[in-house]
Order: structure tokens, then sequence, then C-alpha cells
């Protein structure tokens, strides 16, 4: 289990953080172009709607039902949408399915939802994975 303060990405502290520039200044090798990095901590992996579409990916690129990955996956979410689109559980077409539980209210023009897209590279094809989150409506 991993600690509440341990990083995703950088680890412990930021110690991987001088790493990964390394690694970024490797592969930009022209001195013309600028690279900026960007590091958002996130409090909540579950209010990431890109996190938890990449958590899901991985559960499905390594052969996890469907079902049971979005309920490991979304089980602290409260209001959320799932879409995925592809040949998921071994089934010989390809199919859309949608996956939702609380509120979604997609109408109202002042919604604040948070959209996270990947795809998932199975031994079936690629399923496309979009999540919505609704953080509710802005305060006046």
């Amino acid at each position: 289990m991993r600690s509440p303060n341990t990083s995703l990405i950088t680890g412990e502290s930021n110690d991987n953080l001088d790493v990964i520039l390394n690694k970024i200044a490797q592969i930009m090798k022209d001195p013309k172009i600028v690279t900026k990095l960007y590091l958002e901590n996130e409090k909540d992996i579950n209010s990431s709607p890109q996190a938890l579409a990449n958590n899901l990916a991985q559960q499905l690129e390594s052969r996890v039902v469907l079902r049971s990955a979005l309920r490991t996956t979304f089980h602290e979410v409260r209001d959320y949408a799932v879409f995925v689109n592809g040949r998921v559980d071994k089934s010989e077409y390809a199919q859309a399915k949608k996956n939702n539980r609380g509120r979604m209210p997609s109408s109202r023009l002042d919604s604040i939802i948070d959209r996270g897209f990947t795809e998932a590279s199975t031994e079936r094809g690629q399923v496309g994975i979009t999540v919505l989150i609704y953080k509710g409506r802005p305060k006046k």
C-alpha cells in the first residue's frame, strides 16, 4: 500500500524528478526547443477523471473483466459516467457500454463536468474509455 505522501510519478519527496527531467532533456536534444514541465498535485486520485481512465485501461489491458474493473475503480466516486467502446469481455463484435452512478446533468450549461479519455490496447484491439465526473455547479 502506498503512503498518502507518495507521488505516482515522482516517488517519495520528488526524488525521481531529476531523472524525469534528464530523460526529457535527452528526448528534446534540440536546444531551440523550450520545454516547460508543470506538475500538479492531486489531493484525491478519485477526483481526477484522467487518472481513473488510465487505471481502468490498465486493468482492461491485464485482462480483468469490465464489470469488476468498474467496481474496483469507481467504488469511491459519487457522480460519474463511464463510456467504453470496443471489443471487451471476449465479445465477437464491438459494443458501446455505459455505466453511471449518481447525478450527471449534462443538459445544464453551468454544470462543471471533468472529462478524461484514454485507449486501452487489449488482445482483441483498441478499447476507448471516456470518464465523466460531475463536480457540481459553480457557486455564485
